[in-house]
């Protein structure tokens, strides 16, 4: 599957977006990776994050997640003005955080 320059360009947003804000907020996970090449079918980039299994996880570390997690859909809204169906994976990421 190819995208087209705005495509790519919207996914790079989205992916940034989830990127930076795990950068700056200590509560979440350590990014670990990030693509905006398709790697997979239903995939058009994605951030990974390497979570730290032996932590007790607060409150604040769980708000820090939710926050990395809707920051693509986020980046899209503040650099798009609008948001694309990629945004939601992150949604059923959200609803899966426990």
């Amino acid at each position: 599957m190819k995208l087209t320059k705005d495509e790519l360009r919207r996914v790079a947003f989205h992916e940034a977006g989830h990127a930076i804000s795990g950068w700056f907020l200590k509560g979440a996970d350590p990014t670990l990776k990030v693509t905006i090449i398709p790697r997979s079918k239903g995939s058009l980039g994605f951030s990974q994050h390497l979570p730290n299994e032996f932590k007790l996880t607060t409150k604040e570390d769980f708000k820090d997640q939710l926050i990395v997690m809707l920051a693509g859909r986020a980046a899209e809204e503040i650099f798009f003005n609008n948001y694309t169906n990629g945004a939601s994976d992150d949604l059923k990421k959200v609803t899966r955080l426990s």
